[in-house]
């Protein structure tokens, strides 16, 4: 096989179709360059190069060579590059993959410090579902993965686990459960509205399975016929429907922070929810082939912290962590 020097010569005596000028712009001698194409020529049995005219130029056989070395030192290339990325993380490129239902209340606080600690980094977001966060790490479609817990391992990936707020039943200040006041509510009575919500794993339904269970059984009524429970991923989509509709939303309350506290929505006192002390689960994920970057190490540390900050607000989890411009204080 040829070595990557040899690549390099008969690349750029192709590129320059001159043995003197490939050899001066690779600093070395005419003689040198020769040696290599002969060498090559002897190996492989075949002519490499021919004259045309005043032109060097490579044979057949010749040009199959060319076009693999440029593959290869292309190749080349990229692993070095790769290798250098891996080995610093003041510059360079992390593709993260993340789902809505936990990126919104997480990932921005997580990048913004990740960004300030290493501000010649960029960071790539894709949205990728828990439903498809195994195919795209093992694909390599993403190098990191931040979203809600299936609780179900695949053996070629490694996690982080974090504790995540139990979500929050959202309304227009003007929907009618809304204008109930303070009394408190339960899940159940929560059918007779339409509700939405995200599509998240298993271990997210824990706290509505009474409304699952009995939700088949109260929308057979006929005062009931109106209910029902729409699933989306887009929490843009959900924010659009609370404001256009009279419907329940059941989210993360981080997503409607600005709203909530401005009053234009309204978080619905839910016997179930409040009582619960518990947190949902949710994870960073990555392939366990090798080590991990520094940078994916420096994003899972700022992942952490951030989920600590998100927890520390008790049942209160929005508070002030995402101020606009025109309500932060002078």
């Amino acid at each position: 096989m040829a070595s990557e020097s040899q690549l390099r010569h008969i690349v750029m005596l192709t590129d320059l179709a001159s043995y003197r000028q490939a050899a001066e712009a690779l600093g070395l001698t005419h003689s040198a360059l020769s040696q290599t194409v002969s060498r090559l020529e002897a190996r492989y049995g075949v002519k490499l190069f021919e004259r045309v005219g005043r032109r060097t130029v490579p044979t057949a056989y010749g040009e199959v060579l060319v076009a693999a070395a440029r593959r290869s030192l292309d190749a080349m290339a990229a692993a070095n590059h790769e290798i250098e990325l891996m080995q610093s993380v003041e510059s360079g490129r992390l593709e993260i993959g993340s789902d809505p239902a936990i990126s919104q209340a997480v990932l921005g606080t997580a990048l913004a410090m990740a960004s300030k600690a290493h501000p010649g980094f960029t960071f790539v977001v894709k949205t990728v579902s828990w439903r498809d966060r195994n195919r795209a790490l093992l694909n390599h479609d993403v190098d990191i993965w931040l979203g809600p817990d299936e609780q179900n391992d695949h053996p070629d990936l490694a996690f982080d686990r974090h504790p995540f707020p139990y979500p929050v039943a959202l309304c227009r200040a003007d929907h009618p459960a809304a204008l109930l006041g303070a009394q408190t509510l339960s899940l159940l009575d929560l059918t007779q509205y339409r509700v939405i919500g995200m599509d998240l794993p298993k271990p997210f339904h824990v706290p509505f399975e009474p409304l699952a269970k009995n939700l088949p059984k109260i929308q057979a009524q006929p005062k009931s016929e109106g209910a029902q429970f729409v699933i989306a991923q887009d929490p843009h989509l959900i924010l659009s429907l609370l404001f256009m509709e009279e419907v329940i939303a059941l989210v993360p309350a981080t997503l409607g922070s600005y709203f909530i506290r401005d009053g234009e929505l309204t978080v619905l006192p839910i016997k179930e929810l409040e009582a619960s002390r518990k947190r949902l689960p949710a994870c960073v994920a990555w392939r366990q082939e090798r080590s991990p970057a520094p940078a994916a190490e420096v994003f899972r540390k700022t992942v952490s912290e951030a989920f600590k900050e998100l927890n520390a607000g008790g049942r209160d989890p929005w508070g002030d962590r995402f101020p606009r411009p025109s309500r932060r204080k002078s």
